[in-house]
């Protein structure tokens, strides 16, 4: 029965398998032509963060992210893979994204391997790729979809899964982003419980006065 069950998942797992090691590819790619670009460069800083990126992207999305630098590439990664796959991406949303990028960010900051001013920097370059990102269409159905708009759900505060508070200092950062670049993408949803410290509560107040939409409120 083991046997047959696995026989019938077989399909979906080499095509899972070619989808992996196609955006491990894609990625290589992008770090060899970060190199190139690193060779004729005159500028000693861009050439340092050109290797970085060469660095990161033959790490990720491969092999775990080794710091919250690596971290935000494979998210961008993997956003990358499913606005390929499909075109309204906004059905497919960043998610909890304070508390799955909380491990790397705090292992950093408490090792002193990033600022929290280089994280806010990193953090809104992706905001800004994201934002980048306009859908064409060359079918007759372009009319439609050209500058579709993807709106990436990013959630943060909320309670564990144990009911305790999941506001962490990311959650604090990415308000803080989302208030120095009030751009559209990606969207920003704040979860509220009885638990949600007042200093929290604030910087959400805070945020929404800017008049920019953000964040959406929904209770935890």
């Amino acid at each position: 029965k083991d046997a047959e069950i696995g026989y019938d998942k077989a399909p979906f797992l080499k095509a899972f398998i070619i989808a992996c090691e196609g955006l491990i590819a894609y990625a290589h790619r992008y770090a060899a032509q970060a190199r190139a670009m690193a060779a004729v460069e005159n500028d000693p800083i861009r050439k340092e963060e050109l290797l970085k990126i060469a660095e990161n992207c033959e790490h990720v999305p491969e092999y775990p992210a080794r710091s919250f630098h690596e971290a935000l590439q494979c998210q961008w990664f993997v956003t990358t893979a499913y606005k390929l796959e499909q075109p309204t991406v906004g059905v497919i949303s960043l998610g909890r994204f304070d508390q799955y990028m909380y491990p790397s960010f705090i292992h950093d900051m408490e090792n002193g391997v990033i600022t929290r001013e280089k994280a806010l920097e990193l953090m809104e370059c992706l905001w800004f790729k994201i934002a980048q990102y306009v859908p064409f269409n060359a079918t007759n159905a372009g009319n439609y979809w050209e500058g579709y708009a993807h709106f990436e759900q990013t959630v943060i505060g909320g309670q564990t899964r144990n009911g305790h508070d999941a506001t962490n200092e990311l959650s604090y950062l990415v308000l803080e982003s989302k208030k120095e670049f009030p751009m559209h993408y990606p969207d920003l949803s704040v979860r509220l419980h009885a638990g949600t410290p007042d200093t929290f509560l604030y910087k959400v107040a805070e945020l929404i006065k800017e008049g920019s939409g953000f964040p959406k409120i929904f209770n935890d």
